[in-house]
């Protein structure tokens, strides 16, 4: 018999070793990429200073000092004053003369998983303070509400005597806004004491998502496909109705949303204006949204700047002053350079961005720090 007439024959070991070494090697990739993405990218998500509230769902601790960091962002000292704002000064009446600014609202406005001295607002204050010749106090109410919340702490606010309430909303806030009429008073998270209820059977996909989509090396590996607009607005746009706010006609669940906006911002500005006291509403894009004004890219039935629009009309019928973050977006060559990616919220640059935004609204004709030497240089 010749050679090549001879069969060989795998040992019937083989047909187990193999394939355990290659699962063997596939596991030990996978875990090197997960030990390496966390040593590249740590993350402490839960703050400590956050205790359960029936109606807000957390609320902070008062005189309390944490420190959180999202993976995609730096390591955040979160300061909570005596009545749990953050802020660096305390609640009390602002001494001296000076002015408050008083945030509430939304994640952004709040400045989640961002250093204090890049957010927005310390910003801001920091500009009106030198333009004005006074010093500027802020009180930070906000945290992690949606609309209905939001309108609960209306009267803590106005308590602080602010010269202006200021809230922000983008996209991601409509889209999780509370269903239904609009209600200032309505818990929409569970009480402790029902964390003992049965949970619902989850499939084993949803096992599988859950842990997925928490691997680090899945965050660092979205992270850097998000950051390519050519990539990430295609996917974006693929998300249905997550994406329809940036359709033409709005669907009717975004619709809904735009309705049930009108009502709660109607509903605060009311309130507001009665101690009057001036309402600012600042209106952040989502990041395909700025990643489309920013390339200039044209899509069939898509309007960048609908949902803007929607709103700017809002804010006109309830006397809100409205900011609009959108346009600064054009000619931006690196607009995802202003966001956590994977995360959604404007970085410390998209903060800085905000900040401006403000800045030149506030400073224009009827706003309140209009009568502030404006050197015309600053304004640009």
């Amino acid at each position: 018999m010749t050679a090549t007439g001879i069969r060989r024959r795998l040992p019937g070991r083989d047909f187990v070793i193999l394939p355990f070494l290659s699962i063997a090697t596939a596991i030990a990739v996978l875990a090197m990429a997960e030990i390496g993405s966390r040593m590249a990218m740590p993350e402490v998500q839960a703050d400590s200073c956050m205790l359960h509230d029936p109606l807000l769902g957390q609320r902070p601790i008062p005189d309390c000092i944490s420190h959180t960091k999202s993976p995609e962002g730096e390591w955040v000292e979160n300061r909570y004053n005596e009545c749990g704002y953050r802020s660096d000064t305390p609640c009390r009446a602002p001494l001296n003369g000076a002015w408050r600014i008083v945030t509430i609202g939304s994640s952004t406005g709040w400045g989640y998983q961002i250093p204090t001295d890049q957010t927005w607002y310390t910003r801001t204050a920091g500009y009106f303070s030198r333009q004005c010749g006074r010093r500027i106090d802020v009180q930070n109410l906000g945290g992690l509400y949606h609309l209905d919340q939001t309108a609960t702490t209306i009267p803590a606010a106005l308590a602080e005597h602010p010269k202006f309430i200021v809230t922000f909303v983008s996209p991601f806030d409509l889209e999780e806004a509370a269903g239904g009429t609009f209600t200032p008073a309505v818990p929409h998270y569970a009480a402790e004491t029902d964390a003992t209820k049965a949970q619902p059977r989850l499939s084993l996909m949803q096992r599988i998502k859950g842990p997925l989509l928490e691997s680090r090396a899945v965050i660092l590996a979205e992270h850097l496909l998000f950051r390519k607009p050519s990539t990430y607005i295609p996917l974006y746009m693929r998300n249905g109705d997550k994406s329809d706010f940036l359709r033409e006609p709005f669907t009717q669940a975004w619709q809904d949303r735009l309705n049930y906006a009108d009502a709660a911002l109607g509903y605060m500005a009311d309130r507001i204006h009665e101690a009057g006291i001036p309402f600012v509403l600042v209106f952040t894009p989502q990041q395909a949204q700025a990643d489309i004004v920013a390339t200039g890219e044209q899509f069939p039935g898509v309007n960048p700047s609908a949902i803007d629009l929607a709103l700017m009309r809002i804010a006109e019928r309830h006397s809100i002053i409205f900011v609009d973050m959108t346009p600064d977006f054009r000619g931006i060559p690196d607009a995802p350079d202003f966001y956590l990616n994977v995360d959604g919220h404007l970085n410390g640059g998209g903060q800085a961005m905000a900040a401006l935004a403000v800045e030149k609204t506030l400073a224009g004709p009827g706003g309140p720090f209009a009568a502030c030497k404006m050197p015309d240089k600053d304004m640009k």
